[in-house]
This record gives C-alpha cells, structure tokens and sequence, in this order.
C-alpha cells in the first residue's frame, strides 16, 4: 500500500508545473514488536486488546479447574485423600501470597507470553528431594536453563545467575522445534498480526484526533516564497487540524486544490466486521472470536456453543498436560505410589450440559451393567454392581 500512495503522489506531482504543499502524508516506516517475554508483554499482551483477552481467557480457564487427590485402591476404586495431606495444603494455598487459582493464572501468563512456565517447589530440605511444602512461578525472562552433560542428565537452572536445584523445578513449556531448551510463545506465531492489528487501531485514533481527514497534498498556482510558505502551513494548522475542527470546510483561493492521497473515514471505517489480523490473533491463542468480542466471527450458533468449544478444544487439553506433568513430576515426591491427581471434568459448568447428555444415554442403555453405567460416568463401582438389568418388558425371540 505505501508503494502504490506514493506512486500516486509522484505521478501527480509529476503532471503539474505548479508548487505542492505536503498535508500530513504520515507513511513512516513502522518498528515490527520485537521478540521475547518483556517485549509480548508489553507490546503485545498490554497494548493490544485481543492479545490481552485471550491471554487472560485461558488463565481464568485454567485457574477455575477443580483438582482431586485421591488414593487408587486394588479394584480400581478411588479414595479421596484427607484434606490435611501435603500435597492438598499445597493446591489450596501454594504459597504465602497465592491461591491456587491465582498461582495458575500466573504460571499460565508465563507460559502463553513466554511458551516457558518455571515452577518452583520448596520443601523442608534445600535439596528439593523432600515433599514440597510450597511453591512459585519464577519469571521466566530471569531463569537461565542449560543442558545437562549427558543425553539423560537433567537440565541445570539459574535464576538471577544463581543456580536452582533441578530437582526444584518443573519446567513445563510450548514445544519449539529449533531450541530443546525453551519453549516457543504463541505470540510468536501471532506477533505479526499484532502489529497490524495495533498499528490499524493507531491509525483510526490518529485520523479522528487529526480532524478525521485524509492525508492529502495542498496545490497552490506557482512558487510561494518563504513567508508566504510558513503563513500557508499556519493557517492550514490552525484552521484546519485538530479534532475539534472535523468537518470545517476548507475555503480555496487564487485556484488552490487539495487532493487526497489516504484513505477517507467512509472508506477505512466502512463494514461492520473487526480487521482480519484480530481473527488471527484469536486463532493463535486457539480461543473462539466469538469469546473476545470480534464482529463479524460468528462461527457458533451462540455464545454458549462457543464456550462448550473452548474448552473442549482448548482447556481440556492444557488441563491434561499439566495432570500428566505434575503426576510424573510432583507427586512421587510424597512417597505414595497409589497416589492420583487429576482435575473434576464433572465441575466445569461450561461442559455440564454435554456431561448431563452421556448421563441420560447411558442410564437408557439396559444393556450395560451397573458398574460399567458408572465407569462411563466417571462414578466408583459398586459391590454386587455387575449384574445386567433389563426392561421387565423384554422378552427372548426364538
């Protein structure tokens, strides 16, 4: 778009033996968000509304997940954990100044800024050996991570140039596939679309603050010398410019004209949908733009749908990265091999309605039995549960 403008201008210019003045032309080159945490963070995420609301969307998700503790007996059965066990005090309260939700809420910004979240778990011994007691999300753009000297050594961690104890820290990350070290952001995918969409929002609020006129050239007849130049750019400022003059009308003398060279407000503002780069920056982050208020992205029939979408694409997938990764990384440090933790699916409102449909269809399906009714519904079995039931109607055909 800069070439064509300016081919219009130069085309233009070149036609006519007559003087020009430039009218806020405001084609400067544009500075790309640069990379890494600081940078997502305060150019993207704090700078560009769609980049904040989803951000915030699957932090809100995530920190509003139920988690269970509970002991796996012989026969499958589960057996919920007293709420005095370590690891119980540890997902109410991980620290003196979180909650759990508000612990995960942070983690998850570490992760979707930085696609690195770095936990730290502390217990009674500095050696990180023990059952954690405690634990915190450090700020990924402080923690230093090296290799370790073999294939199947863990990876060292420094944070502040001061070495953790590896046996401390949970790294959970976005997969990069060119650094086996740290993660990838999804902000990295979506950068560029923020740009756009950032620099869009930028332009419309400079062309309303600038008299909500395009940029344009001011043609006079001849040469103006020096004074006459400098009283011309005055009077245009003066009269001209500035918000609180939108819609003046420009008078013209001695067969002065003005010829635009931008686009005019009916032309960038027309249509009702939201820029395409918005819809981009949704679709990175993997949230509905029905979620964060896009016009024009009516995928789902209702807001509901959209919800139920959400999650089943999205969170519930997060939720299962971060069970399999703290059962395989926290919980053996409290010594119990029979002990499970996993989130409530039953608890997500957004997904009761679809929960209360598989209930209904298997409470009508006669030929299961008791047990395998409650195993699909995610209920413990009962003793004597595994006999089959059926209508009192039926009959057997030959």
């Amino acid at each position: 778009m800069r070439g064509t403008v300016w081919q219009r201008v130069r085309q233009w210019l070149a036609r006519s033996e007559m003087g020009h003045y430039l009218v806020r032309v405001g084609l400067a080159d544009a500075a790309g968000m640069s990379a890494g945490y600081r940078a997502y963070a305060s150019e993207g995420y704090a700078q560009n509304v769609y980049a904040y609301r989803c951000i915030r969307l699957r932090g809100l998700a995530m920190g509003s997940l139920t988690w269970r503790v509970y002991r796996r007996g012989n026969a499958g059965q589960q057996t919920a954990v007293a709420a005095a066990h370590p690891l119980c005090r540890l997902l109410r309260r991980p620290n003196p100044h979180q909650g759990w939700s508000a612990f995960m809420q942070r983690a998850m910004l570490h992760l979707d800024l930085d696609g690195n979240a770095f936990l730290r778990f502390v217990g009674p011994a500095a050696t990180g050996d023990d059952a954690p007691r405690m634990a915190f999300a450090l700020p990924p753009d402080r923690v230093l991570v090296q290799a370790g000297a073999q294939l199947a050594d863990p990876h060292r961690y420094l944070f502040d140039n001061a070495p953790l104890s590896a046996a401390q820290v949970l790294h959970l990350w976005y997969e990069d596939p060119l650094n086996e070290l740290r993660g990838l952001s999804p902000l990295c995918a979506a950068a560029l679309s923020i740009d756009t969409n950032t620099a869009e929002r930028r332009f419309r609020y400079n062309l309303l603050k600038n008299s909500a006129m395009p940029s344009g050239i001011y043609r006079v007849q001849g040469r103006l010398q020096e004074p006459d130049y400098e009283r011309l750019k005055k009077e245009l400022r003066d009269k001209y410019a500035g918000a609180e003059r939108a819609g003046s009308v420009m008078l013209l003398q001695n067969g002065a004209e003005f010829q635009a060279v931008g686009f005019s407000p009916k032309e960038f503002f027309s249509g009702t949908a939201d820029p395409a780069s918005a819809v981009e920056i949704a679709e990175a982050l993997a949230v509905p733009g029905q979620l964060v208020g896009i016009r024009g992205s009516q995928t789902f029939a209702n807001f509901a749908q959209a919800l139920r979408h959400f999650y089943t694409s999205t969170v519930l997938g997060l939720a299962d990265y971060w069970r399999d990764e703290l059962r395989n990384w926290l919980v053996p440090k409290y010594g119990d091999d029979r002990l499970e933790l996993d989130y409530d699916r039953d608890a997500i409102a957004a997904l009761r309605d679809e929960q209360n449909a598989v209930v209904e269809r298997t409470a009508q399906a006669w030929w299961l039995t008791v047990n395998e009714k409650r195993r699909a519904t995610g209920a413990d079995p009962l003793p004597g549960g595994d006999a089959l039931l059926a209508p009192s109607g039926m009959q057997r055909v030959e």
